[in-house]
């Protein structure tokens, strides 16, 4: 052991805290900040999207399912502005990180009516609007009759309740 390292040892026989590195002027500090606020203002320009199956049981927001973190960095590296070097991704991902945000990958397929609605324009969503409020109404009214046979299952055994989705995958019954 070194002279220095002895030098270090406490009287309980510990070595003290290694001091190297941590100490940033306030000025690093304050140019570090205004990167992270830059990310942030970048990310906050993305357009979010609604979770279409699990917006009841989460506050994450998400983006669309186009992008990559990756995808998004280059183009915040391709408007950065200071001839200074540019933040990691790492540092990108971080900021990103603290926002609640995801990538939205569907984990199951969006009825195109939907997608044609909510993504149609002005004149797409007018000649659809009665459909589509129909097919709201009708999804809704069908998940009350599958929790009412949920329900009757649950409390009568001789009932068996069954769902499938038939347009997705065909079961076919196997003996």
């Amino acid at each position: 052991m070194g002279r220095t390292a002895q030098q270090k040892i406490s009287p309980t026989g510990t070595l003290e805290k290694d001091k190297r590195g941590g100490r940033q002027s306030a000025a690093d500090i304050e140019r570090d900040q205004l990167i992270r606020q830059e990310i942030s203002d970048h990310i906050d320009r993305f357009p979010r999207v609604e979770s279409h199956y699990c917006r009841a049981s989460s506050t994450r927001e998400y983006l669309s399912s186009e992008l990559t973190k990756k995808r998004m960095y280059n183009m915040f590296i391709q408007e950065w502005i200071p001839k200074a070097r540019p933040p990691s991704f790492t540092t990108y991902k971080k900021v990103l990180k603290t926002k609640n945000l995801s990538i939205h990958h569907p984990k199951k397929d969006q009825c195109s009516l939907r997608i044609n609605y909510l993504k149609g324009m002005e004149e797409m969503k007018s000649t659809l609007q009665d459909r589509y409020e129909t097919h709201l109404r009708e999804k809704i009214k069908v998940r009350e009759i599958k929790d009412q046979c949920k329900n009757a299952a649950k409390v009568d055994k001789e009932i068996l309740c069954g769902s499938f989705d038939l347009q997705q995958v065909i079961y076919l019954p196997m003996s």
